[in-house]
């Protein structure tokens, strides 16, 4: 507004009053305002239309005319600007002084208004500051549930032709679990594992290394049998024949240990190769 009488200079105080935080700001009537032409909750304002300078005295009226209501921010709006003494006894009482133009625009005078706007300035940089943040965040929610939702409406690629169909299926496996709405398949506690081969593996060998062990005492018996025959006073084709059987015996009892052996020799091989 352009400020062209007395009026329209409150008018115009109001609505600064206002864009200072004092968002309850009114003129008061027309009479005997006790020198308060704008009243709130939490402030009182004075303007001054024209004239010379505001004095020291007026400052002083102003903060007489709050009494006992401390708690009232004071306000002081004037054309004409202030004294230095108007000044230094504004920052003594903290009252705000406003210096207006014509077109309504006003201008911080003393430390109590500096100050106040400077906080307002601050106050409204956090604001804007959470805005963005909050308007940030709001952009990344709804970035991620357009993902999710390409993501969930993208078909499954096909694995290569060239591929074996047991590596096709794994292929398909490992494409399934780097998907970020893959989860592992549940756990049916009702199956158990099926009985290892282990331990019948190693009561077989047991078993064979025990006869291996008979059999390697039997064929030393009998080998012993064998050769004291043939120092004995027996013809020469019944020692040769009792060598013979002495020599099958000890052949069929070595065999157990030649399984046994070549059996962990060929496990060993798997092993090795598996790893």
């Amino acid at each position: 507004m352009y400020i062209r009488d007395a009026a329209t200079a409150e008018q115009n105080a109001a609505a600064r009053m206002r864009d200072l935080g004092f968002t309850d700001a009114r003129t008061t009537p027309p009479g005997a305002d006790n020198g308060i032409d704008v009243v709130s909750r939490s402030a009182l304002a004075q303007v001054k239309w024209r004239g010379a300078q505001v004095p020291r005295s007026d400052i002083q009226r102003l903060f007489g005319a709050r009494g006992t209501r401390t708690r009232l921010a004071l306000l002081f709006f004037s054309a004409s600007g202030y004294s230095k003494a108007a000044v230094e006894c504004a920052n003594d009482l903290g009252v705000m002084l406003f210096e207006y133009d014509p077109d309504g625009s006003i201008t911080p005078r003393g430390h109590a208004a500096h100050h106040h706007v400077q906080a307002l300035e601050a106050q409204r940089r956090r604001h804007e500051q959470a805005e963005r943040e909050r308007q940030r965040q709001m952009r990344e929610a709804r970035d991620r549930e357009a993902r999710d939702r390409a993501a969930r409406a993208q078909p499954a690629a096909a694995p290569p032709p060239w591929l074996s169909p047991g590596e096709q299926l794994m292929w398909q496996h490992r494409q399934a679990q780097a998907s970020p709405h893959w989860t592992p398949p549940p756990q049916d506690p009702t199956k158990r594992r099926p009985p290892s081969a282990r331990p019948t593996v190693r009561s077989v060998g047991c078993g064979l290394t025990l006869l291996a062990v008979v059999g390697s005492l039997a064929g030393l018996l009998f080998a012993a049998v064998a050769i004291s025959i043939l120092f004995d006073d027996e013809p020469i084709v019944d020692r040769i024949g009792s060598a013979g059987v002495g020599m099958v015996v000890a052949s069929a009892c070595f065999l157990p240990l030649v399984f046994l052996v070549r059996k962990t020799r060929r496990q060993n091989s798997h092993q090795n190769g598996s790893g």
